[in-house]
């Protein structure tokens, strides 16, 4: 995503649109541990925001970028890591199970 990486070689914390420029149709092939562990990683970046979150977040668009590599769509994350883990095993049990250790081990080492 170029604007991404533009946006942080310029210091910059939001790109405005964001998500809509969210390269969708990437035809990668990505492990998926990989991709988890990397997912459990920016949730520790953004576990607090609450009402802070702001979608065109960095943040939160790599975090959504990772999401649709592994679920094949973006969700909705209100500003709680832990609402939003339970969502994401609603949506897929085993690699919601795994987001979770990936998250724990980050947060309680």
């Amino acid at each position: 995503m170029n604007a991404l990486r533009g946006a942080l070689e310029r210091d910059e914390f939001y790109i405005d649109g964001g998500l809509d420029k969210l390269p969708l149709f990437d035809t990668k092939v990505f492990e998926e541990d990989n991709v988890v562990e990397a997912l459990g990683t920016i949730l520790k970046e953004c576990k607090n925001c609450k009402m802070y979150h702001d979608e065109d977040c960095v943040i939160n668009l790599m975090r959504s970028s990772l999401e649709f590599v592994l679920l094949g769509e973006v969700l909705d994350y209100e500003g709680s890591t832990f609402v939003y883990l339970n969502e994401f095993k609603n949506n897929n049990e085993e690699l919601g199970e795994e987001l979770f250790l990936a998250y724990n081990s980050l947060i309680y080492k």
